[in-house]
């Protein structure tokens, strides 16, 4: 038996309790990689014998690949899926709960108050999440931290402060006994499965439908708000539940894709001219961030292979 049989027999032993057709999916590509990396090598000068062994080796072990394969491509329990969409909703609470506190009761919170508490809140299980290498129901709470982070440090109060804040914390992760090693394994992942990127990226569709309907009235605001965090905390239960790639992706894309429309009609008189144009600008670009690790994967693999 040639090492890569013998390599894809034990990836798939490791793969057994994956769905058959993902448990191929993977197989597939690892194949192909495996075979365009062993070419790479021959090419500069490598035995035919030698290439692929060699391959192997860069690539690392079958076990290993498998245990990192199941962890991105594994169904999520419930559970996770609770989890995952728990960022958007404590994001749609905290960012409009002072909104519907001042409508429902009377009461007024300063609005800085709760997004500074929701930005903690998402730091703090970020730190978690490295500790833990990134369960992937932590990727859209690593996107709101990120995106929090970018936000607050504009913010003329608090901005000088943000970045030390946020560095001092990475400081002290990477200084623990965690290291970067979760860091390095996510990368890994969104290197086989890009559609985990995305899901790190997705928490923008909803922090853009806040943002856009800024300068509408909160009272007409709220109920838009409130309908697309929901939307967005759907599909993001439906990606961990997802067996596929393709059904991830779909979940991503239609939340994407609604969100901005109903952004658009509802905020076109404040935002935008009346035009169907604008609207496929909105929606292409969203469309573009969110699903901008495709794009970089694919440039990397055409690359790889030269």
């Amino acid at each position: 038996m040639s090492s890569l049989n013998q390599y894809v027999f034990e990836l798939q032993a490791s793969l057994a309790h994956l769905h058959a057709e993902t448990r191929q999916e993977i197989v597939r590509e690892v194949r192909g990689h495996l075979e365009d990396k062993a070419r790479c090598l021959q090419l500069r000068g490598l035995p035919k014998g030698d290439s692929m062994s060699k391959a192997i080796e860069h690539f690392g072990g079958a076990e290993k690949i498998g245990g990192e394969m199941r962890r991105v491509y594994e169904r999520g329990t419930w559970g996770e899926a609770l989890l995952a969409a728990g960022a958007t909703l404590l994001f749609t609470l905290l960012a409009e709960g002072h909104h519907i506190l001042w409508l429902a009761f009377g009461v007024r919170i300063g609005s800085l108050y709760t997004l500074a508490a929701m930005a903690l809140i998402f730091l703090g299980v970020s730190a978690y999440a490295w500790r833990r290498a990134f369960p992937r129901w932590t990727c859209p709470w690593l996107g709101y931290a990120l995106l929090w982070t970018l936000y607050f440090s504009g913010e003329r109060t608090v901005g000088p402060y943000v970045w030390p804040a946020a560095l001092l914390l990475l400081g002290l992760l990477a200084l623990s006994s965690v290291g970067f090693g979760p860091l390095a394994a996510l990368a890994r992942s969104i290197w086989r499965d890009w559609t985990l990127g995305s899901f790190v990226l997705f928490p923008a569709t909803m922090l853009l439908s806040w943002l856009f309907f800024d300068e509408t009235p909160f009272a007409r605001g709220v109920p838009f708000i409130v309908g697309i965090g929901l939307l967005c905390a759907l599909a993001s239960a439906a990606f961990i539940l997802a067996r596929s790639s393709a059904a991830r992706v779909t979940s991503l894309a239609i939340a994407t894709l609604v969100s901005m429309t109903t952004v658009f009609l509802a905020t076109r008189a404040e935002w935008f001219e009346p035009a169907l144009g604008w609207l496929a600008v909105v929606i292409a670009t969203a469309l573009a961030y969110v699903f901008s690790p495709a794009a970089i994967v694919a440039v990397k693999s055409r690359v790889a292979s030269r």
